[in-house]
């Protein structure tokens, strides 16, 4: 599945529309565009909306707790929360896709 911004598909219909009716004549087949045009339109605004989050890339960093120790720990990118060891491919804590960071999304 790959979520879409319904409003945006709706402002493209919209803009054939406009295109389309600006034109002098309209062929048979233009008509047809047309009348599927605003079929769509009303489609999209009848399909329920998904309950979808965006995902967060993050990236898990070395931390120390204090500059004289020497065991650290990895904390995520995203919210800052430690783990012990980078075991994950998401953090625990937020949920942050641990695929290196904000450049990957």
């Amino acid at each position: 599945m790959r979520p879409i911004d319904a409003d945006v598909l709706k402002e493209l219909l919209i803009e054939t529309l406009e295109r389309i009716a600006k034109m002098p004549t309209m062929s048979h087949e233009e008509m047809h565009v047309i009348a599927a045009c605003r079929m769509h339109c009303e489609m999209i605004d009848d399909t329920p909306t998904l309950d979808y989050a965006p995902v967060v890339h993050g990236a898990w960093m070395f931390t120390v707790d204090h500059p004289r120790e020497r065991l650290g720990f990895f904390a995520c990118s995203e919210c800052g929360i430690g783990v012990g060891l980078k075991t994950f491919n998401f953090c625990p804590n937020c949920g942050a896709k641990m695929d290196g960071g904000k450049e990957h999304g």
